[in-house]
């Protein structure tokens, strides 16, 4: 070649090889980033949602007998059903999906004036080969009993035996 030393022949191939190696680790850096995101807003969206339908059921259904095994099992419906509208593959486990009446279970018996749902899921990473696992703990919501929302109404709810 005319005009190039020898010893820099294929440093143009080699920034390259450099260059594209950096690009695609970042492109997939904010791919994973983004899907990430993504589940943490549509969790925080049905969990926002599912206090705020658990807080407008009428008292009694909060303080009944078998309100501790209810609620849990409407939230997680709630949940899921809000997570899987917004499309989200990963979905949380029914176990991790907690209703609480005054930070105890619905139906202690106790003069409820607060509902709070709290979830997680656990993110597994696939665009890097499941390097890692992340678990997705959005803050839970809690709305005092007061709150009203007219366009709500008492969800008719039974648990399966």
């Amino acid at each position: 070649m005319i005009g190039r030393d020898r010893r820099e022949q294929g440093t143009a191939a080699i920034e390259m090889v450099l260059v594209l190696v950096f690009g695609m680790v970042l492109l997939a850096g904010m791919v994973l980033f983004g899907r990430l995101t993504m589940h943490m807003i549509a969790l925080e969206k049905a969990i926002g949602n599912t206090t705020r339908i658990v807080a407008t059921l009428p008292r009694p259904m909060l303080t009944a007998e078998n309100a501790d095994l209810t609620m849990p099992a409407l939230g997680a419906r709630l949940v899921r059903d809000a997570t899987l509208s917004a499309g989200l593959d990963i979905q949380p486990r029914a176990s991790s999906i907690g209703v609480l009446c005054e930070e105890m279970y619905c139906g202690t018996g106790v003069a409820t004036t607060m509902v709070s749902v709290s979830t997680n899921i656990s993110f597994t990473d696939t665009v890097f080969r499941n390097a890692y696992t992340a678990t997705i703990m959005p803050a839970s919501g809690s709305l005092p009993l007061s709150f009203k929302y007219s366009e709500l109404c008492a969800i008719p709810f039974t648990v399966a035996p």
